[in-house]
């Protein structure tokens, strides 16, 4: 008796980890499409690299994502790639936080984009966010043109001779 007991446990567990694998494909899909989905340019690229950290960390997954987004809608660059970005934030278990953009960052460099004060902007790994002035911009007030946020917009409230 004991024996049939536990030979179907093990049968249990064996149709369990058949199953498993495509749980897993699916939810591989699901991350992918999601990935996919993020309105980044260049388009988000789901290769190897991407693909293995998922497996490892899938825990930090949905923040990481979430942190993504949060960067594209705030209009802030990587330095490198997409994929590399999300890659850190999985690995170091980055989350979206409210707290993370300053409030209202997004419509203040789409304005400042449209007068052609800034070019670009990104966050570094420690959070702080630089904005990339417009050449002509940096050389008038005699600042380099990558400076931190708060700075630019202090920069910027000066008349700028150009």
């Amino acid at each position: 008796m004991q024996y049939a007991a536990i030979s179907n446990l093990i049968e249990g567990e064996d149709a369990i980890d058949s199953i498993s694998p495509s749980i897993i494909t699916q939810e591989m899909r699901d991350i992918t499409y999601q990935l996919r989905s993020i309105k980044c340019t260049p388009a988000f690229r789901v290769n190897p690299q991407v693909q293995d950290c998922i497996k490892k960390y899938w825990q930090n997954v949905p923040n990481a994502i979430a942190f993504i987004k949060e960067q594209v809608a705030a209009n802030i660059k990587p330095k490198k790639s997409w994929e590399a970005w999300f890659v850190y934030a999985v690995v170091n278990g980055l989350k979206s936080e409210k707290g993370c953009v300053p409030t209202g960052f997004a419509s203040w460099f789409d304005d400042a984009r449209k007068k052609g004060l800034v070019i670009a902007s990104e966050q570094r790994a420690d959070g702080v966010i630089g904005v990339c002035l417009a050449e002509k911009i940096a050389a008038a007030l005699g600042v380099g043109q990558w400076v931190r946020f708060e700075k630019a917009v202090e920069l910027l409230l000066q008349p700028v001779g150009v």
